[in-house]
């Protein structure tokens, strides 16, 4: 758990500092175009995702796509967090 903790911060703390370019090689994101007609329609979408891998990439994904958005989450149990 330590191991994995360490390497979510390091890279966090690169994250801006990637290109779109090697930032799309971390993120594979399929039927994207699909996504974009879909908000292009409706102007709002809702993507559930699970916790897997480096999650907190996502929104500087959503970012480079140009696609506005908002992240909904639980706050963690232990107040020191």
């Amino acid at each position: 758990a330590w191991v994995n903790f360490g390497k979510t911060i390091a890279q966090f703390l690169c994250l801006n500092k990637l290109s779109k370019a090697e930032l799309d090689k971390f993120i594979e994101f399929q039927e994207i175009e699909n996504l974009k007609q879909i908000y292009k329609k409706y102007k709002k979408i809702v993507i559930v995702s699970a916790h897997f891998g480096a999650w907190e990439i996502a929104p500087k994904f959503m970012f480079n796509q140009k696609m506005p958005f908002s992240i909904i989450y639980r706050h963690a149990n232990n107040p020191y967090i």
